[in-house]
């Protein structure tokens, strides 16, 4: 099998991340990252998908990237919705280890 992709739905459980208009962060994360992912399956082949929760159950923030880890992924994607103002998107890359390949993924996700 290709490269494996884990997917971060942010937020869940206890943590409902930001809350507005009667939206939760966290139900909001789980639809977009459950679309993306079944977008990825439907139109591209080679690789595994795996999501750090499959309902609104709390995930310690540091088990996320142990179970992205643990299962070897080849990037970690954790998806978030900006509420505190700005628009656009966000990207951060682990420190030193931003070589050319993960440069590119950066810009295709932005």
């Amino acid at each position: 099998m290709g490269k494996k992709i884990f997917w971060d739905k942010g937020h869940g459980g206890n943590d409902p991340g930001a809350c507005a208009n009667g939206l939760k962060e966290a139900d909001l994360t789980h639809i977009i990252v459950e679309h993306a992912m079944s977008y990825l399956a439907k139109n591209y082949i080679g690789f595994e998908q795996r999501t750090s929760r499959t309902g609104d159950q709390t995930v310690p923030l540091g088990n996320r990237d142990d179970l992205a880890d643990k299962w070897g992924a080849d990037v970690f994607v954790s998806v978030h919705i900006k509420a505190g103002g700005g628009n656009g998107s966000e990207s951060y890359v682990y420190n030193g280890v931003a070589g050319a390949k993960t440069t590119v993924l950066q810009n295709a996700l932005n």
